[in-house]
């Protein structure tokens, strides 16, 4: 439980306003409210500049002038999951505490939103905003001094005669692509395509196990 105090005024709030708000970590006291952490979280994606990278990029997504901005929505969808949601509709916590988030999508806009991006969609913009962002954070200082490359090969059959497909060191027949994420976040990084002849680690590569553990740099940290 966590109340948002004006520094200025001294009161307790629960309504956004232009000035940020300090949280203050109470156990009673007026204006309480619940998931305030997570309120941080839309602080955060604003103050690093993903928030309106998001709306440029997705505003021919926006087709009213009222409509909810499409850069919102994925933002707020983020700290739903972030908060613990699983599911489009646990965005329903969000939107239940305008007071405290604002006017968040209904779950049908919020559908429509990711309906659009799975159709036809170029999730470039969305790749790029997320680079920005990190780049922004990272030019502050938010920059750990390694990052751990998680490699893993998986072996993937195909049933007839494809392209690129082969035989495979487990005497089966088809694909054995190599994927890397990075290890402290478990973000996606990188896949690559490869045939069934390939070996699981590159040749040259030094690893500790299947991860690798690099210098921090701006190509990692804000992938495009």
């Amino acid at each position: 439980m966590s109340t948002l105090k004006n520094p200025e005024e001294g009161g307790t709030f629960k309504a956004k306003t232009t000035k940020q708000p300090r949280p203050v970590v109470t156990t009673d006291g007026d204006g309480v409210v619940s998931h305030a952490g997570s309120y941080l979280l839309v602080e955060l994606a604003d103050r690093v500049g993903l928030t309106a990278a998001l709306s440029r990029g997705l505003a021919c997504l926006k087709q009213r002038r009222r409509a909810h901005d499409p850069g919102e929505v994925l933002r707020d969808l983020a700290v739903s999951i972030a908060d613990g949601g699983d599911c489009l509709s646990d965005l329903t916590v969000l939107h239940n505490q305008p007071d405290l988030f604002g006017e968040v999508a209904s779950i049908p806009t919020a559908w429509r939103v990711i309906d659009a991006l799975a159709t036809d969609f170029d999730l470039t913009p969305v790749r790029q905003a997320r680079a920005q962002a990190r780049a922004h954070a990272c030019k502050h200082g938010v920059r750990p001094e390694h990052v751990t490359l998680d490699f893993d090969a998986t072996l993937v059959t195909a049933h007839s005669e494809k392209q690129g497909a082969a035989g495979t060191y487990k005497r089966g027949f088809g694909f054995h692509p190599l994927l890397c994420s990075v290890g402290e976040t478990d973000e996606p990084g990188d896949d690559g395509a490869r045939d069934g002849r390939r070996p699981a680690v590159p040749t040259g590569l030094k690893t500790a196990g299947a991860a690798g553990v690099v210098p921090a740099s701006m190509a990692l940290l804000a992938p495009t």
